[in-house]
């Protein structure tokens, strides 16, 4: 049985057999392994995709000859393992095809979860959400991991269980840590769960979804630790107006975007003399926050941003294996 289909009908039977007559409340969680490689959708969904047009846009890969794709141009031979590269055009179509049909199917079994919960007839919050996005060859870069829209931008859809509101579509900066705390808020716990967890430092989306608030924070911080290369390494902070920050660890190389204006993040502005002021209004807000946090001076010293060369994770003092 598919991973996707194995999800899709255990949520269905667990709704179908929840015994909503009792005091005992639902908590779902139905997490989706795909659309993460591998791209093994259904053949129909294969087939489908595979026999559409290869010039259509969604199979067009985004790369700026001349810019910072360049360096990401891996002309060797690439294998399934390969994080950077051209695979060329039959093989980067065959596997953007895959991917889009792996994600119709996961549409699918949600779909098949949210009519069993209209069934029901029961008051449900609802959250859409992933963990991350896939490059698929965009900016010559492949799976996850890294700090452009096709990898950390993702999707999160929430449905508040008594809202009689329209739809409506929100610009407020949020992220994944935002999902448990929104959860606790919903349900009339989370100053409960903040007395006993100094660890919480996501925030609330009910003001939004309330329409008390048009935002709950002026930007957020993203980081990933090295991974496939000593050049992948990076810390970024994504902003209101949609800047967007880079402090790439390894080699101090700095980028700045606006993914308003700027969607595919081919104009890099940290390369332009008329954008350095507000690069350092960016670069100093990651200081200010490395040193809120006591990083230590491996993160941040004399006011500047340190190069980190080597894998400078710092754990929890939880963490297992230290």
């Amino acid at each position: 049985l598919h991973p996707t289909a194995w999800t899709s009908s255990r949520a269905v039977s667990y709704l179908d057999t929840f015994d909503f007559t009792g005091s005992s409340k639902m908590f779902l969680k139905a997490s989706f392994h795909r659309p993460h490689s591998p791209y093994d959708p259904p053949k129909r969904l294969y087939d489908k995709y595979t026999s559409m047009d290869p010039s259509l846009p969604i199979f067009q890969r985004n790369i700026n000859p001349g810019t910072y794709d360049d360096a990401y141009l891996n002309t060797t031979a690439m294998g399934s393992e390969a994080w950077n590269g051209d695979p060329g055009p039959s093989a980067s179509f065959l596997s953007r095809a895959a991917y889009l049909a792996s994600v119709e199917f996961v549409d699918e079994g949600i779909g098949d979860i949210l009519s069993k919960v209209e069934e029901t007839d029961e008051e449900f919050m609802i959250i859409w959400v992933a963990d991350h996005g896939d490059m698929n060859g965009d900016h010559n870069l492949w799976r996850k991991g890294y700090p452009f829209e096709e990898s950390s931008h993702v999707p999160m859809i929430m449905k508040h269980p008594t809202s009689t509101s329209p739809p409506k579509s929100s610009s407020a900066i949020v992220e994944i840590r935002d999902v448990a705390v929104t959860i606790w808020d919903v349900i009339g716990k989370l100053e409960e769960v903040k007395e006993n967890d100094e660890l919480i430092n996501g925030l609330s989306l009910l003001p939004i979804l309330e329409g008390e608030k048009e935002k709950v924070r002026d930007y957020v911080d993203l980081e990933h630790n090295q991974v496939y290369s000593d050049n992948v390494h990076w810390n970024a902070i994504r902003g209101e107006g949609g800047i967007k920050y880079i402090f790439n660890s390894f080699d101090g190389r700095e980028q700045l975007f606006n993914v308003t204006s700027d969607r595919y993040e081919k104009r890099d502005l940290a390369l332009e003399s008329e954008y350095q002021e507000e690069l350092g209004v960016w670069r100093q807000r990651m200081v200010e926050q490395f040193e809120e946090e006591g990083r230590g001076e491996e993160w941040v010293k004399d006011g500047e941003l340190i190069m980190r060369k080597d894998n400078s994770l710092t754990h929890s003092p939880n963490f297992p294996c230290l």
